[in-house]
């Protein structure tokens, strides 16, 4: 800092900032079917950004068996079944067999799990999910937020916090690829 700086450096305005408060995701949305579904399924350019996808949501609490899935959708670009399953809680065993059972009655490409908060057990059985599956399925798990600043009004902050390795996944089709090829060979 030279002498200038320090005299002239009351002189400079500094900035009034507000400060990021998180919320919430109940205060804002007290019931998940009534307010949150109907919410997502109104902005899902939300999901959309977050996954660099055209998603569309088509339908709300979509009857899988004697079970609702809360959304149902497709990936605009290639036409693929996507759903979505919601929760404005810390994730939960009952949503994490939700999720399967609505998977097995939609046979869906990508399956979203949103949840306030994951537990480590819960991120770790989508990472589980997302080796063992083939290259064509992909599950995120999105950890729901909300903030404000001040006395705005709340916005929603979307956080990826499980995703699918496609790389992997596409390596791992090319080398059992390869290994079929070289056992007909042997076996020729």
């Amino acid at each position: 800092c030279s002498q200038w700086d320090s005299e002239h450096m009351s002189e400079v305005p500094l900035p009034s900032l507000g400060r990021l408060a998180r919320m919430a995701p109940r205060d804002v949305w007290p019931h998940e079917a009534h307010s949150f579904t109907p919410w997502l399924l109104n902005n899902v350019d939300v999901l959309s950004e977050l996954f660099g996808m055209e998603l569309a949501l088509e339908v709300a609490e979509h009857p899988v068996g004697g079970f609702s899935l809360d959304l149902l959708g497709r990936d605009e670009t290639t036409g693929e079944v996507v759903i979505v399953e919601n929760q404005l809680e810390t994730s939960d065993h009952t949503h994490l067999g939700q999720i399967l059972t609505y998977a097995a009655g939609t046979n869906p490409t990508t399956i979203v799990w949103v949840a306030a908060a994951f537990r480590p057990e819960h991120r770790a059985a989508i990472d589980w999910l997302n080796a063992r599956t083939d290259e064509d399925t992909r599950f995120f798990g999105v950890e729901l937020g909300v903030v404000r600043i001040g006395q705005s009004q709340p916005a929603p902050s979307f956080r990826l916090v499980a995703q699918p390795n496609d790389w992997e996944k596409t390596v791992r089709a090319t080398v059992q690829v390869e290994a079929t090829g070289k056992q007909a060979l042997y076996r020729a």
